[in-house]
């Protein structure tokens, strides 16, 4: 075995044996997808005068950080075998997929945290909001040279 290949984590989350790539860790990789389905519990709330459903979910977000814990491997196991394996890149593109759309859906439809949604499509997948402070929401004067214009 090469130690180049990644290492394997026990319960008290210190390395263990080394851990190498194989067709079974793709298979495991689609097991875990498969999982990653939120769960929607809706029960009967009475409180008095009025009854009524409340609706609580069990969130099951695909991340690299739950594949890597479901493959028992370091997160950084998981990022090298992206790098050196082309079906297992095209994997976690796909859960990366998955994630912002489930962030986008859950957080349109008001299942999901919305500062959280925000959170992690903002350092996950690059969305950001934008404000602009130096124009009023008007065009910048073309061509701008050394911060001045011929247009002022």
């Amino acid at each position: 075995m090469r130690l180049t290949e990644g290492y394997g984590l026990n319960m008290e989350n210190k390395l263990g044996r080394p851990i190498e790539y194989s067709e079974e860790t793709l298979k495991k990789t689609l097991e875990y997808i498969s999982k990653c389905e939120d769960e929607i519990y809706i029960f009967q709330k009475m409180s008095g005068k009025t009854d009524g459903f409340e609706e609580k979910i069990r969130t099951r977000l695909p991340s690299i950080a739950g594949l890597a814990l479901y493959l028992d491997v370091a997160r950084d196991t998981v990022y090298d075998w992206e790098s050196k394996y082309k079906d297992f890149s095209y994997t976690l593109t796909r859960i990366r997929a998955m994630q912002e759309q489930a962030l986008l859906d859950g957080g349109l439809s008001g299942r999901y945290n919305p500062i959280i949604t925000k959170l992690i499509l903002a350092t996950n997948h690059g969305y950001r909001e934008n404000k602009d402070i130096t124009t009023n929401g008007k065009d910048l004067p073309t061509p701008i040279y050394g911060g001045k214009s011929d247009n002022i």
